[in-house]
């Protein structure tokens, strides 16, 4: 049971922290990004790639306070349940390199992945007559939380770069 416990709860962390991105990313790029010029369409899309870094960041973050005192490569390995996908998220950080993070489509495809497999984890519960209606919720809960991360993330991005654009004029 604690290993059903621990892989659920790994597997709740990478959702919540990658998997609403891609709406995000969708709504800002579909609905407001198609003006032709602008602030969102030159500023908020470009952004978009660089609140993705700083959510993988987070969510290295809270695994190294998670893996804190032991950080043994075999003590980590031994309690990874989903090591592909930590280490496909692992490869979100690079958004923060300026050649990575200037292709915003990446950071959409990267977070596919996550969104995907959430949708698939859904439809099961939809399609199963046994599930019940608390793992369904549940999901969709973690789906709002993700959402509203990759917000609140876009929106820290966005005012620091506003901040760096203000003291830069005041120079």
């Amino acid at each position: 049971m604690d290993n059903d416990l621990l892989s659920y709860i790994e597997w709740v962390e990478l959702e919540t922290f990658f998997s609403g991105f891609l709406l995000v990313y969708a709504i800002i790029y579909v609905v407001l990004g198609n003006k032709q010029t602008g602030f969102i369409k030159t500023k908020v899309l470009s952004l978009l790639p660089l609140a993705y870094a700083l959510i993988a960041t987070l969510y290295w973050g809270l695994q190294l306070k998670n893996w804190y005192p032991d950080y043994n490569i075999n003590h980590i390995i031994s309690g990874t349940y989903y090591p592909y996908l930590k280490l496909w998220a692992l490869l979100a950080i690079f958004f923060w390199l300026p050649i990575l993070h200037r292709k915003k489509f990446l950071a959409a495809i990267h977070s596919s992945v996550y969104f995907f497999l959430m949708m698939k984890d859904i439809g099961v519960q939809v399609l199963n007559k046994n599930a019940d209606s608390y793992s369904r919720n549940n999901d969709l809960k973690i789906y709002t939380v993700s959402i509203g991360m990759c917000i609140a993330a876009l929106a820290i991005v966005l005012l620091t770069y506003l901040l760096i654009l203000r003291f830069k004029k005041k120079e």
